[in-house]
């Protein structure tokens, strides 16, 4: 059985990836400056920790883009349930840095 890998069904998620893949190293670094715009970097103790935290968590969109540009080069499922998986690992990660964030917060 030869596998056959489709390159016009992975270009979309590869350059998904691309863009994704940039957004991270622009917030790893970022050094001190307000990457992120839910975090309240006025209690922030450490900024610089926090960005690299953030971005590390953040490198999972990166790669669900570039699973699933293998996924859907090889001719498995829809684009949209493709769609649907990172935009969930998204809302999942998004969520994880939100909440994880505060452990950089000075205390009151």
């Amino acid at each position: 059985m030869d596998v056959v890998f489709d390159l016009g069904a992975a270009v979309p998620h590869i350059i998904a990836f691309a863009v994704l893949a940039g957004i991270v190293a622009m917030m790893y670094l970022s050094g001190s400056r307000r990457s992120l715009s839910n975090v309240d970097y006025d209690r922030v103790t450490r900024p610089v920790a926090l960005n690299r935290w953030a971005a590390r968590r953040a490198l999972l969109l990166p790669l669900g883009a570039l699973a699933n540009a293998l996924w859907a080069g090889l001719g498995r499922p829809s684009e949209g349930a493709l769609a649907l998986v990172l935009v969930v690992t998204g809302m999942v990660v998004c969520t994880w840095i939100i909440v994880g964030s505060r452990r950089f917060y000075r205390p009151r």
